[in-house]
């Protein structure tokens, strides 16, 4: 591809939800290092309204594509998955803050009813009062975007419902124009975070998902090693490196070592993590190593004899 070719306009094109994915997690990772970094807050500020108009242009296509039969997410179904949503944010609550803690209280004052129970509006608001009890807590702000987004989906669902029918081609247009912004943007912020990490250009990639705009994302990765042998499980780099977790599932009658590497060829370092024998943890990304410059995972069999299996998920 030439390189004065836009790539996030080329890897999204013909492919909307592929952009907001990549517009989401661009404008997340960045809001996470936009209170600490100021070149990470001003490709925020510019980013932030066009992952907003494009999901909101998808959204008014989606729900005008309903009114012909169409399969479009409506409120109700959000609805349904609450409890378990909810649940899923207090989980990650609780690795900040215990269950009786003051802390945990005030982000839940009434428990799961007002989430759970009610009216939608009472349940919207019950979110939005969530959001506003984690306020500017460093503690809580990876789990903060995945409420946002949560909360940003019902407030469209809410919306959209019960609206008028509107012209397919118009919002089609729409759409792809909404796209376009969002691609430009996301060049011009490429150029400014290259420009600001010149010497580090590693540095700036947390803020793209290149994986998923070659279209190869995965999530759950299955490795064979064979004894005294080190293979390589993946190579990637993720929006929240220091809060990422991986779930690792030893399948072998010996221990296994997982370790980062900032080459494909390096050997295991000092810091590694240690699964047992026929044992699944999940560990934290940054014990295996340090994901801001190393972005190779690699497994280890130190066995004399035994063949090593393992499957690991990123969560």
């Amino acid at each position: 591809m030439s390189i004065f070719k836009n790539p996030f306009e080329a890897a999204t094109r013909g492919n909307y939800p592929l952009a907001i994915y990549i517009g989401k997690q661009h404008r997340d990772s960045l809001f996470v290092d936009s209170t600490t970094s100021p070149i990470a807050k001003t490709c925020y500020d510019l980013v932030v309204s066009k992952v907003a108009n494009l999901e909101s242009a998808e959204g008014d296509f989606l729900s005008q594509k309903g009114t012909q039969g169409g399969k479009v997410a409506t409120f109700k179904e959000l609805e349904t998955g609450m409890s378990i949503t909810l649940g899923e944010w207090q989980t990650e609550i609780k690795h900040v803050y215990k269950v009786n803690s003051i802390e945990y209280k005030v982000l839940f004052p009434n428990g799961n009813a007002p989430f759970t129970k009610g009216q939608q509006q009472h349940k919207m608001d019950a979110v939005q009062a969530l959001l506003k009890s984690i306020g500017a807590d460093l503690s809580l702000a990876t789990i903060k975007i995945v409420i946002q987004a949560f909360y940003d989906a019902m407030m469209l669902a809410f919306k959209t419902k019960g609206t008028s029918k509107k012209s397919t081609k118009v919002d089609s247009l729409a759409v792809e124009i909404a796209r376009k912004d969002l691609c430009d943007v996301m060049e011009g912020n490429f150029g400014k975070l290259i420009d600001f990490y010149n010497k580090t250009p590693m540095y700036a990639a947390k803020y793209f998902d290149e994986p998923a705009m070659r279209g190869r994302l995965q999530k759950s990765f299955m490795i064979s090693v064979n004894p005294m042998k080190t293979k390589n499980v993946f190579t990637r780099t993720f929006a929240n490196p220091d809060t990422q977790e991986l779930q690792f599932t030893n399948l072998t009658n010996a221990a296994l070592r997982f370790f980062l590497t900032d080459i494909k060829t390096s050997s295991i370092g000092l810091l590694y993590i240690e699964v047992p024998a026929m044992a699944t943890v999940t560990r934290l990304l940054s014990n295996c190593g340090n994901p801001a410059t190393q972005t190779f995972l690699k497994v280890m069999n130190a066995d004399l004899h035994t063949a090593g299996k393992c499957r690991v998920k990123v969560l």
